[in-house]
C-alpha cells in the first residue's frame, strides 16, 4: 500500500461533518471581524501548492518553511480551512500541537483560532495524556499539525515517544489509516534532514513566498539596522580572583581572608570607572596599579587579573553607551527589549545598565515566569524610555508589537549558542513580521543570520553550510541530523542513526611543546580555546587529570585518550570563565622515558571530522 486510504463515512457521520465544517467556517469569518485573522490575498498560490501537496495520497508528511514570523499560522489555519472544504475530514479529526511547552504559546493560538478548533490544540505538556487519549478515540482520518517544529524534534523527546505509542512512526498504519503529519518552522535544522534521507518517497516540501510588505533579518542587514550584539555582563571581582585561585590550586582559605579586600578594591575600580561614564576619561594601567599597590599588597598575577577587570568593565560600559544613542537618536520614549543572562547575572547586568540609564528618566521592567506584565504593554505608547530586561522568555511563535519599540537586543553568548535559538530570538525572530516601524536597531549573531539567508535560499538542502542546533551534528564538515521524530528507526530503537560510516579515524598528533599543541589544536578546530596547563609533580613531571595524578608513557596516554573518545566521552580541560567545558579532542602531556623529563610529548588525540 502505498497511499492513504480514503475512509467512508454513514449518512449521520456525514452531517456532523458538515456541521462542524460550517461552525469554523462561522468562526473564521468572526475572527476576521474582530482583527484576529487577516486574510493575505497574494498568499493564494502558496495555499494552492500546499493544498495539492495535501491532496497528494502518496504524502504521509508535508514540511512547510517560512520565515519567522511569516504568516505560518495564516498558512495553518487557511490550509485547514481549505481541507475541510474540499474533503471530508472532520474538523475534530485535526489537532495543532507543538513541543514547546508554553501557556503563552496555546493561549495565542487559541486567540487566534476558531473556537470549534481550541479543544485539539495541545502544547507539550499536554501530548502524552489529552492527545494521546483523543488521537486513540479517532483513529482515523487524522491531520495532525506540529507548530515550531523543529522544538523538542529530538528522537530523545516527547513527541517521538507520543509517535512511537500511536504508531505514527509507521507508515502503512498512516497510509491505511489516512493520517497526515503536517510540520511548520521557519529552522527545520535536523528534521528536514531525517525526511529528506528517510522519506523521499512520502514527504513533501514547500516554501513559502516572501510578500513584499514582509520584514526580515536579511532587510534588516540591507538598511544597516543589524549590529553584533556584545557582553552586557561582568563578572564580579571576587569571581575572577577566585577563577584564578582555583585554577592555581591556592589554598580556598587565603581567598576567604581576602573577600572583604576583593570587595574593597571592586569600589574604588568602579568609582574609576565612574569617570568614564562622565567624561569617558580612561585611566592607564600604570595609574591603577599605582592606586592598589599603594593601599594594597598583591602579587603580580593579582594586580594584572585587577587591570583587565578595569578595560572589561569600560568595554561593558562602551556596549551600554551604544544603546543608550540609539535610544537618543529614536527621538522619542521607546521599549528597550534586552534578555540578559540568567540568575543573578541578570541583576548585574541591571545596575551597570543603570549607570547610564538613570532612574529617573527610565523605567525598568522584568520580563519572565515569574511576570505580572504581559506583552500588551509594547501596544502603549511610552511615557519615558521603558528597558524590558527578558530572561528565559520571548523565542519561537510570540509576536511582539513594535511600534514603540527601538532596541531588542539578544543576550551575548561566548560559548556558541545553537543556530536556531539566534534565528528565533529577539534580533532576527521577533523582529521580523508585517508590522516594522522602520527606526529599531538589532543586536544578534550576524554570521549566524549570513547562514540561514544562505540556507533559506538553498531550501535547507545545503549541508555544506555548518549549522548548529540540538538535533545536528557535524560530521567530516557536514551538518547532519541526530535523530529527530522524522526519524523511524531512531524512534523504533531509541538510539541515534549511526553515522560512523561518516566518520574518519581517532588520530593523533605528538606535538614538541605546549605551544605546538595550542597551535594544531587551533587549525582542526573553529573553537579556540586554550588549553588549561597541567600540574606537576614534585619531581616536575607533569601528571595525569584524576585521582591517580602520576607522569603517563605516550603509550598509555595514547591508549587511555582513544578510548575516552571511542565512548564520546570527548573531554579535554579548556579554560572558561564559569566552569570546565567539553570538546572532541584530547591533550595529554606524556613521555617517551619515564626516566627522562626532557622527553615530554604533547598528545593530541582527536576525531579527524571536526
Amino acid at each position: 500500500m502505498n497511499t492513504r486510504q480514503d475512509i467512508l463515512y454513514t449518512g449521520n457521520e456525514l452531517n456532523k461533518i458538515f456541521n462542524s465544517r460550517d461552525k469554523f467556517n462561522i468562526d473564521l469569518m468572526d475572527l476576521k471581524q474582530n482583527n484576529k485573522f487577516t486574510e493575505f490575498e497574494n498568499r493564494k498560490e502558496d495555499l494552492t501548492n500546499i493544498l495539492s501537496l495535501v491532496m497528494n495520497k502518496k504524502n504521509t508528511h508535508i514540511l512547510i518553511i517560512g520565515r519567522t514570523q511569516d504568516g505560518k499560522t495564516y498558512i495553518m489555519l487557511k490550509t485547514i480551512h481549505n481541507i475541510i472544504n474540499t474533503s471530508l475530514i472532520p474538523i475534530t479529526n485535526i489537532f495543532i500541537i507543538t513541543g514547546l511547552s508554553s501557556k503563552d504559546w496555546v493561549e495565542q493560538m487559541k486567540d487566534r483560532s476558531p473556537a470549534i478548533l481550541h479543544t485539539n490544540i495541545f502544547h507539550r505538556q499536554d501530548l502524552k495524556t489529552k492527545f494521546v487519549e483523543k488521537f486513540k478515540e479517532i483513529g482515523k482520518n487524522i491531520i495532525i499539525n506540529i507548530d515550531e517544529a523543529h522544538i523538542a524534534s529530538s528522537f530523545k523527546n516527547t513527541i517521538a515517544h507520543v509517535f512511537k505509542e500511536l504508531q505514527l512512526d509507521d507508515k502503512q498504519y498512516l497510509y491505511e489509516n489516512n493520517i497526515l503529519i503536517i510540520e511548520y518552522t521557519a529552522t527545520p535544522n535536523g528534521n528536514i534532514i531525517d525526511l529528506n534521507n528517510t522519506k523521499k518517497d512520502n514527504y513533501g516540501f514547500y516554501k513559502l513566498n516572501k510578500l513584499p510588505e514582509y520584514t526580515g533579518i536579511e532587510d534588516l542587514l540591507n538598511q544597516n539596522r543589524v549590529k553584533e550584539c556584545k557582553d552586557l555582563y561582568i563578572d564580579e571581582l571576587k569571581d575572577v580572583l577566585y577563577n584564578y585561585y582555583k585554577a592555581n590550586k591556592i589554598d580556598k582559605k587565603d581567598y576567604e581572608d581576602k573577600i572583604k579586600l576583593f570587595n574593597d578594591i571592586e569600589s574604588i575600580i568602579k568609582e574609576l570607572a565612574k569617570e568614564y561614564l562622565s567624561n569617558k576619561k580612561i585611566y592607564e594601567d600604570d595609574f591603577i596599579e599605582f592606586v592598589i599597590l599603594y593601599n594594597y599588597e598583591l602579587n603580580h598575577k593579582e594586580i594584572y587579573l585587577i587591570k583587565i577587570y578595569y578595560k572589561h568593565l569600560i568595554n561593558v560600559f562602551d556596549n551600554i553607551f551604544e544603546i543608550k544613542d540609539i535610544v537618543n537618536a529614536y527621538g522619542e520614549p521607546s521599549y528597550v527589549l534586552i534578555r540578559t543572562k540568567t540568575s543573578y547575572k541578570q541583576s548585574i547586568s541591571k545596575q551597570l545598565i543603570k549607570q547610564i540609564f538613570k532612574e529617573d528618566e527610565t523605567n525598568f521592567i522584568y520580563y519572565d515566569g515569574n511576570s505580572y506584565i504581559t506583552l500588551d504593554i509594547l501596544k502603549i505608547k511610552p511615557i519615558k524610555t521603558t528597558i524590558i530586561f527578558i530572561k528565559e522568555k520571548l523565542r519561537c511563535s510570540i509576536t511582539l508589537y513594535k511600534q514603540y519599540i527601538s532596541v531588542l537586543y539578544d543576550r551575548s553568548n561566548c560559548w556558541k549558542s545553537n543556530d536556531d535559538t539566534s534565528i528565533q530570538g529577539l534580533a532576527s525572530g521577533r523582529s521580523s513580521g508585517y508590522d516594522d516601524n522602520g527606526k529599531y536597531i538589532v543586536f544578534g549573531d550576524i554570521n549566524c543570520f549570513n547562514k540561514y539567508i544562505e540556507l533559506y535560499e538553498a531550501n535547507f538542502g545545503d549541508n555544506s553550510i555548518i549549522w548548529s542546533s540540538t538535533t545536528t551534528t557535524t560530521i567530516d564538515k557536514i551538518t547532519q541530523s541526530r535523530g529527530t521524530y522524522n526519524n523511524d528507526e531512531c524512534i523504533k530503537t531509541g538510539k541515534r542513526t549511526d553515522n560512523k560510516k561518516n566518520c574518519k579515524n581517532i588520530l593523533t598528533k605528538e606535538c614538541k611543546s605546549y605551544q605546538e599543541a595550542q597551535e594544531f589544536v587551533d587549525t582542526i578546530s573553529k573553537n579556540k580555546h586554550k588549553i588549561a596547563m597541567r600540574d606537576k609533580d614534585k619531581n616536575g613531571y607533569y601528571v595525569s587529570i584524576g585521582l591517580s595524578k602520576k607522569p603517563l608513557t605516550i603509550e598509555t596516554a595514547k591508549d587511555n585518550s582513544i578510548k575516552r573518545l571511542k565512548r564520546n566521552s570527548q573531554t579535554t580541560r579548556l579554560k572558561k570563565p564559569d566552569k570546565e567545558t567539553t570538546y572532541p579532542y584530547i591533550v595529554q602531556p606524556c613521555y617517551r622515558d619515564l626516566n627522562d623529563i626532557n622527553s615530554l610529548v604533547w598528545l593530541v588525540t582527536y576525531k579527524d571530522n571536526l
